[in-house]
């Protein structure tokens, strides 16, 4: 009897608030999900104590930590049928 290997890496299942998407955003963005929050107060009290660049990642950290996943559709890629102009 053979068995079936699974050659994929499997697929993280990260949903958004989790410890776990805070792992992974402190890992790319190099700053915590607090340190975030004080940037982009401190920002808006003092625009000149923080860089603007530093801000923007602040905030682009923010909003992917507290994004809601939506569903495009619910139906698989190769059940789909193309749609007209990539016919």
């Amino acid at each position: 009897m053979a068995v079936k290997v699974n050659k994929r890496p499997p697929t993280l299942k990260i949903k958004p608030g989790t410890p776990e998407m805070e792992a992974h955003l402190q890992a790319g963005y190099d700053m915590s999900i607090e340190e975030a929050q004080r940037i982009i107060a401190e920002r808006d009290k003092n625009p000149a104590s923080i860089p603007y660049e530093k801000y923007e990642e602040a905030k682009a950290m923010l909003a992917a930590f507290n994004a809601t996943p939506k569903a495009i559709s619910k139906t698989p890629g190769w059940k789909r049928k193309p749609l007209p102009e990539e016919a």
